[in-house]
């Protein structure tokens, strides 16, 4: 009696482990005033995240639009208010390719800052965001809810006036842009988180009034990038006459 064996092919995927890039960051101001901020930028990749946290003056002010060449959707995320200042941060996940031009229109004439980032390799969605104010000279966002993924960008955000100073980042993070106006400071920072985990964002600045906030978003699934294949097929013999024949 004889047995066949045979071993099925198997494939075991080799996954590719993603991580964000930043394509660009272009920052500007509006000078002493104005109704309008033009960020003007280098034409922008497809499904990248666009970033622009904003700061501006005038406790009664409001941002009446956020608006690209490409008409793609800028999301609002935890505007706070410290009298004379307001901050904000937008963001447009998964963006249209060719954005050139990005314009702020404000209800009331203020002084305006704002930095915005391109991002690649990152989700289609925010995960976790919070923001917070305070007079003092260690901003903080307050911590988020637990981020839903192992490895999340994590964005950092500042607005506050000329007289804190220049932020420096806070413990952990890094890519640090600032940007000043007359009387605006605007920043951002980033680092990648390992593990699922709250986060909370930090500055240091001279002790004045300010706001801070922080958001997650999932860094993009990782892709198969190969695979190992195995088949092969074996022959058991128990019979004494196939072993004689075989000359097993």
């Amino acid at each position: 009696m004889k047995r066949i064996l045979i071993f099925l092919s198997l494939f075991l995927p080799v996954l590719g482990f993603s991580s964000y890039g930043i394509t660009q960051t272009v920052s500007n101001n509006n000078g002493t005033g104005a109704t309008t901020l033009v960020m003007t930028v280098a034409s922008t990749a497809s499904g990248d995240l666009l970033t622009l946290p904003i700061a501006y003056t005038g406790v009664t002010n409001s941002i009446s639009s956020v608006i690209d060449n490409k008409g793609n959707t800028w999301n609002a995320r935890d505007p706070q208010s410290l009298s004379p200042d307001l901050g904000v941060m937008y963001d447009s996940p998964n963006a249209t390719a060719g954005v050139t031009t990005v314009t702020v229109t404000f209800a009331n004439s203020c002084v305006a800052s704002a930095i915005f980032r391109e991002y690649t390799g990152v989700g289609n969605a925010i995960d976790k965001h919070v923001s917070a104010n305070g007079t003092s000279a260690a901003p903080s966002s307050g911590a988020t809810a637990t981020t839903t993924s192992a490895n999340e960008l994590v964005l950092g955000w500042y607005a506050g006036i000329a007289t804190g100073g220049t932020p420096t980042a806070g413990a952990g993070f890094g890519n640090l842009t600032t940007n000043g106006a007359v009387a605006q400071v605007s920043a951002i920072e980033d680092l990648n988180q390992t593990g699922m985990a709250t986060q909370t964002a930090t500055f240091t600045i001279t002790s004045a009034k300010w706001i801070c906030g922080v958001a997650t978003y999932a860094l993009s699934p990782p892709a198969s990038i190969g695979g190992l294949a195995i088949l092969g097929v074996g022959l058991v013999l128990d019979d004494p006459e196939d072993r004689l024949r075989l000359g097993a």
